[in-house]
Formats: structure tokens, C-alpha cells, sequence
């Protein structure tokens, strides 16, 4: 394990973790396998809690408890998260309400006896062998400090200025530039970028409203929708085909031409 982590990230040295992350319920089971063989600690971000998903479906009313298992395989995916959950030292979550109503529902986490037992541990009083994975919260964001704006184009305000017509340019622009830019009559605003997958729960369509019904944010910048990949809108999955069959009625109903541009391919 060290020789192959070393010959990853330590130009072939051997190295040991000082800890393993998993994310969602099947990597986070991996984790808590190797936590344990590896005698390292482990840290857990649950993403799309199965117990959570499971309450969500059976009040929407149109799976039963077995259609719900058959299809998403839930039994196994709530295991799989009580036994990271049982492992982890720390789960990382991005709000209050991930714990309280999402972790809370667990086996392995009760949310009043682990505020005792943090007080506990903060006191140096013995726990009676009660142990459980402290929460953190990592609200969604970047952290800027780290980047460096880029210098702004020259040219005569044109799109080929800006999609890199000009081949002595140093810096190279990425292909989807072009594929976004060719949407806009003014590709000089500032850009509102929205990435997803075209599902009904991401709420593309409410932002696409939102941005419809108000003309000062039309005015001041322009709308993005990242919304995967795809060739034909007729052969993707119904859910998703819906999502971009509303996305182009509601352009067409607020006349949004030249200001949402949705590319159909990217590259991560």
C-alpha cells in the first residue's frame, strides 16, 4: 500500500496515509474496510443520503418500499453509509440541516448524545466508552485566495477576439469557449454558470424562470447551463429530456435568445 500511494503522489518513495476520505456509500464502506486493515483514520462526506432518499420517495407515493430497494438498491446503500458512519472519526457535511435532518435518522448518530459527548471531551471527562463521529460543516464555495484572475483580452470587442480567433495569442482558450459564446449577441457580460445534470431535482428551470422574470439581471450578465452531454434531446432518458424540452419553452417564453447559451457537449 505505501509503495503504491508513494509511486502516486512521492516520485516512487514509500509513503503511508495519514488518513482515508470516502465519499458516498460505496467508497465510504471502502474507506471504513481500509480504515480498519490500515490502522488509519477516517473522514466521510455522505452525498444523497439513502435514508433520507428513501423517506423523500415513499412520501412522493409511486414506488413501494420493494420497488424502491429494486431500483436503487437502498437497503444495501444505508448500510453501507451506518457502517462509514460507525468508522469515521469525522463527517464533513455542507449545513445544519445535513445533520440534524439527514444524519440524524441513522443508527450510528444520535444528535443529542453527540453534543454530550463533545462537552464531554472537551472537559477531559471519560465518555463510558460512548464514541461518535464529530460533524463539521463545510458550507459549498471556493476559496479565491488561490487563483489568479486572468489578464482581460485585447482586441476590438468582437467574438473572434474572444473565442481566440488570433492564433499568436499565448494563452489558449478552451474549446467550449467557443461552443458558449456563440449563444450570446453580448458575450462581454458577466456570466452566471449553472453545471448540472439535466434532472428535475437539480431546479434548473426555477433559475431559468428566476432569471426570465428579471429583467435587471438580464441586462447585467448572461446565463450558462451546463447540462452534461448529449447528441439528440429524443434519445436521452425522459426525465432528463423533459428537463431540456422546458429549458428551451422557457427560453422561447421569456425570449432569452442571445442571453442562456446551453452547449450540448463539454469535457471535463
Amino acid at each position: 500500500m505505501a509503495r503504491a500511494i508513494g509511486e502516486q503522489v512521492n516520485a516512487g518513495k514509500a509513503v503511508w496515509p495519514y488518513v482515508i476520505h470516502g465519499h458516498y456509500a460505496d467508497a465510504g464502506e471502502v474507506a471504513a474496510r481500509l480504515s480498519g486493515t490500515l490502522n488509519v483514520p477516517m473522514v466521510l462526506t455522505g452525498h444523497s443520503l439513502g435514508r433520507n432518499k428513501f423517506e423523500q420517495l415513499l412520501k412522493q407515493g409511486r414506488l413501494t418500499k420493494g420497488d424502491i430497494n429494486t431500483t436503487y438498491k437502498i437497503m444495501r446503500r444505508i448500510e453501507a453509509e451506518e457502517l462509514g458512519l460507525d468508522t469515521a472519526e469525522m463527517v464533513i457535511t455542507s449545513t445544519r440541516q445535513e445533520i440534524d435532518e439527514q444524519w440524524g435518522l441513522y443508527d450510528g448518530f444520535d444528535i443529542q448524545l453527540e453534543r454530550k459527548l463533545r462537552v464531554r471531551r472537551r472537559r477531559g471527562v471519560s465518555c463510558l466508552g460512548r464514541y461518535m463521529p464529530r460533524m463539521v460543516v463545510i458550507p459549498p464555495g471556493m476559496d479565491f485566495s488561490n487563483m489568479n484572475a486572468q489578464d482581460s483580452l485585447e482586441g476590438d470587442g468582437d467574438l473572434k477576439s474572444l473565442i481566440g480567433a488570433d492564433k499568436s495569442q499565448k494563452r489558449p482558450i478552451p474549446h467550449i469557449w467557443s461552443e458558449i459564446m456563440r449563444f450570446f449577441v453580448n458575450p462581454h457580460k458577466p456570466m452566471i454558470l449553472a453545471l448540472s445534470r439535466p434532472d428535475p431535482k437539480k431546479n434548473v428551470t426555477t433559475l431559468l424562470r428566476a432569471f426570465g422574470e428579471c429583467q435587471a439581471l438580464r441586462e447585467l450578465a448572461n446565463l450558462t447551463l451546463i447540462l452534461g452531454n448529449r447528441d439528440d434531446i429524443d434519445d436521452m432518458s425522459s426525465s432528463s429530456s423533459a428537463v431540456l424540452t422546458t429549458v428551451i419553452k422557457l427560453i422561447d417564453k421569456y425570449n432569452l435568445y442571445g442571453q442562456v447559451a446551453y452547449p450540448k457537449h463539454h469535457k471535463q
